[in-house]
């Protein structure tokens, strides 16, 4: 029984062996599915695939991305096919966000199943790269000038890219965007005036889209350029513009590239002097301080320098002060005063020997000099000289002669010998001329008695700060030694730049305005004196009464500007004036009823060069400056020692006969429209105006 049971078995097993090996494994074969080894985000596909079942089947055919992780069923058909029928299917479709999603790069195949059976393809490249090459025409460049960029962008697949160029410099704000036809782009770039020198990059980027705008494949490429440094501009800048003669003044070149940026190189400079002679030429180094040495006796005036390099140059000007000084020194008996200066020295100097003063009215031209013989009785005596400024003490000097005294060298005698021919023949002639007296005071006399006689002329010293004088009067006066006295006088120096133009205009209001300017300094009391077109005005202790005439000349300056200010504004004749304000130290001399003034320093050259500067308006010097701080309110003048007078914070001194000065003005009637009165502003006034007013046409200007 058993062995019939193991029969059994073992034939059921052989008879399912041979139903296997007859029965097909494979129900379909999958054929096809090749794919390009890589292609660019939206590129499109057509992937060939065929079925050939081995049996009559029935089933869904599907393909599956798979990218990563991600697997995306992108086709799927139902199909019934006989044993040995052959399929053909077609699959087309793009590689875009539909079927990626969020993936824009990475490696995929795709999967084909059907009746159990499937299959993958090779796998391949998903990628979003263009690759691009640039090509600039040139290395280094100009600011300003032109650049070409040119450029290809294939994208990865080989295909040229169809989109859009960008071009960025960032450094330079240059952003420019341009289609691109079959994968080539170019662009013309100017490069800005002002920009910076160095190197810069030169960014390109390519992409193209989709319907939706979304950026599909893209790519970047960067090239350098190389901007050059260009000199732009050139100037030269001083620290003051005011130098006194034997001070250095410091300048400084200053060359600029494009970009305002200093350049340091090597420049050329030359001094002109005021008569517009070159003085010297220098190779200085720009960006650096660099220091013109003046001496004393350089000649005062506007000094030109202009600075040179390439096509470039520039010009400027510093104003050398007028310096009048002296050396003193005793050379074989003779006081020796040498012109150091550079204007004529000419100024009163005392000279003490042994405590005996006397004081000399002293010129002497630009490097000159001039000897002053001292004579006093032998021996040894201090002698010390001052001018006003210094002071100078030249010690124990040897002296031979008689009284104390000063004598020109040139007139001093050499010696006694020539002394005692001199005495003989004064000798002589005084009896010669006793001789003739008499026989013709033997006549009787038959002309007219003498009205006036003089008395003899009296020579005296005077004491320190103080000028010596000698004058002649009649017998009704005593004879008498003037002295002139050294005071603060505050100076306003009016310059009218086209006076001469003005002068030429009859019955020009505008010649009118200036004379009334002439009224308002004599109102204040100043003493007016004309220079060219440099019109001074002086007030002085001497004039106004008052040992403080800064504030009267300020409010006197400005009823002036004011004045000129509102004719500029009415009538079409203009004023170029300007007004400078400056004291300083005069010797005052009022012989005969008559002021007289000599200046010392710089105190007129000071108001007249801050004159110069002003244009329609009232500029004051730094000395004035100090006095008025707290009183006038300033402000400062570029880089010059000089200040523009703005306002005055307390106007109440001097300001009531200026207000019924103008008050008087406009009551008056304008005698050019006036029947009953003559065309000319004096003729009807009484005889001490226009006395008064001849004076001061002389001394100033006569406007008609």
């Amino acid at each position: 029984m058993n062995s019939i049971k193991r029969g059994l078995s073992i034939s059921i097993f052989l008879a399912f062996t041979v139903l296997l090996i007859n029965t097909p494994l494979i129900a379909a074969e999958i054929l096809g599915g090749q794919t390009e080894s890589l292609y660019n985000l939206g590129d499109p596909f057509n992937i060939s695939v065929s079925l050939l079942p081995s049996k009559d089947t029935t089933g869904f055919f599907s393909s599956t991305l798979i990218c990563d992780s991600q697997q995306t069923e992108i086709y799927r058909s139902f199909y019934t096919l006989k044993e040995g029928e052959r399929k053909e299917i077609i699959i087309t479709g793009k590689f875009d966000d539909f079927l990626l999603g969020n993936i824009s790069e990475g490696s995929c195949s795709i999967r084909f199943s059907y009746d159990n059976e499937q299959t993958n393809s090779r796998e391949f490249d998903i990628t979003k790269r263009v690759d691009i090459s640039l090509d600039i025409q040139g290395v280094a460049f100009d600011p300003g000038k032109s650049i070409i960029v040119k450029g290809k962008a294939t994208k990865a697949n080989g295909l040229p890219l169809t989109g859009f160029a960008g071009i960025l410099i960032p450094n330079l704000n240059i952003t420019i965007l341009s289609p691109i036809q079959s994968g080539n782009f170019e662009f013309n770039i100017t490069l800005p005036l002002d920009a910076l020198p160095g190197v810069y990059e030169v960014q390109a980027h390519v992409y193209e889209k989709d319907s939706a705008g979304k950026i599909l494949n893209e790519g970047n490429a960067t090239e350098s350029i190389k901007l050059k440094q260009i000199m732009k501009d050139i100037s030269i800048s001083f620290p003051t513009k005011t130098v006194t003669p034997g001070n250095p003044i410091e300048y400084t070149v200053n060359i600029l590239d494009q970009a305002g940026q200093q350049i340091e190189d090597d420049v050329g400079v030359t001094f002109y002097k005021p008569d517009s002679s070159v003085f010297d030429k220098k190779l200085v180094r720009s960006a650096a301080t660099n220091s013109f040495p003046t001496e004393s006796n350089y000649t005062a005036g506007d000094w030109k320098v202009l600075a040179k390099t390439g096509d470039l140059e520039a010009t400027n000007e510093f104003y050398v002060d007028e310096l009048m000084t002296a050396t003193f020194s005793m050379i074989n008996g003779a006081l020796v005063i040498t012109n150091t200066g550079n204007v004529r020295y000419k100024r009163p100097v005392e000279i003490s020997i042994g405590g005996v003063k006397e004081v000399r009215d002293i010129s002497v031209g630009i490097d000159e000099s001039k000897n002053l013989k001292l004579v006093a009785p032998t021996g040894e005596y201090d002698v010390q000289v001052s001018d006003g400024t210094k002071s100078e003490s030249l010690g124990k000097v040897s002296i031979t002669g008689s009284v104390i005294s000063l004598d020109s060298a040139t007139n001093v005698l050499k010696n006694n010998f020539f002394i005692w021919i001199w005495v003989i023949i004064l000798i002589i002639l005084a009896v010669i001329a006793i001789y003739y007296y008499r026989r013709v005071a033997k006549k009787k006399y038959t002309g007219t008695s003498p009205t006036k006689s003089y008395s003899p002329i009296k020579v005296g010293s005077s004491s320190s700060g103080t000028v010596a004088t000698r004058k002649l009067t009649g017998t009704n006066k005593a004879s008498v030694i003037e002295k002139g006295q050294k005071q603060e006088a505050a100076i306003i120096s009016l310059y009218i730049r086209n006076m001469t133009d003005l002068q030429h205009i009859p019955n020009s209001p505008t010649l009118e305005a200036i004379q009334r300017a002439v009224s308002i300094a004599k109102e204040t009391k100043a003493k007016i004196y004309a220079e060219g077109d440099y019109k001074l005005l002086v007030f002085a202790p001497a004039l106004t009464g008052e040992t403080e005439n800064i504030m009267r000349a300020l409010r006197t300056g400005q009823e002036i500007d004011r004045l000129f200010n509102e004719s500029n504004k009415k009538f079409v004749q203009k004023l170029d004036f300007g007004l400078g304000i400056h004291i300083g130290d005069i010797v005052v001399d009022q012989s005969e009823g008559k002021f007289k003034f000599t200046p010392l320093g710089n105190t007129v050259g000071t108001a007249k060069r801050i004159s110069n500067y002003a244009r329609s308006e009232v500029l004051i010097s730094e000395a004035v400056h100090k006095r008025t701080s707290g009183k006038v309110k300033a402000e400062k003048v570029g880089d010059m020692n000089i200040w523009r007078a703005k306002k005055i914070m307390n106007r109440g001194e001097h300001e009531e006969f200026i207000r019924q000065f103008m008050n008087r003005q406009k009551n008056e009637k304008d005698p050019r429209f006036s029947k009953t009165t003559s065309t000319h502003p004096t003729e009807n006034k009484d005889d001490s105006e226009r006395k008064d007013n001849s004076e001061s046409k002389n001394l100033f200007w006569d406007p008609s």
